[in-house]
C-alpha cells in the first residue's frame, strides 16, 4: 500500500457471511483493523464495504464505529 499511491483495500468480507455480527466478532476485527493500521500508519488507504445483502448494514457500521477513527478517517 505504501509504495503504491493507487492502492487501496475496503472492509468488506470480514465476517461471516449472513449471520449476526457478535460482540467477540468486533473484538477481533478492532484487533485486525488496529494491525493494519500500525503496518500503513493511518486508515486513509481503507474503503467502507459491507457486501451487502450477506452482511446487516447496521451491524457493519456498528463494527465501524467500534474503531477509533478520528473525523477525518471516518
Amino acid at each position: 500500500f505504501r509504495s503504491n499511491k493507487n492502492v487501496y483495500a475496503d472492509m468488506s468480507g470480514f465476517f461471516e457471511e449472513e449471520m449476526p455480527i457478535s460482540h467477540d466478532d468486533i473484538v477481533v476485527f478492532k484487533e485486525r483493523m488496529l494491525d493494519a493500521e500500525l503496518f500503513l500508519g493511518s486508515y486513509d488507504k481503507f474503503l467502507f464495504g459491507t457486501d451487502w445483502p450477506l452482511y446487516n448494514q447496521k451491524e457493519y457500521i456498528g463494527a465501524i464505529n467500534a474503531l477509533d477513527l478520528d473525523p477525518r478517517e471516518k
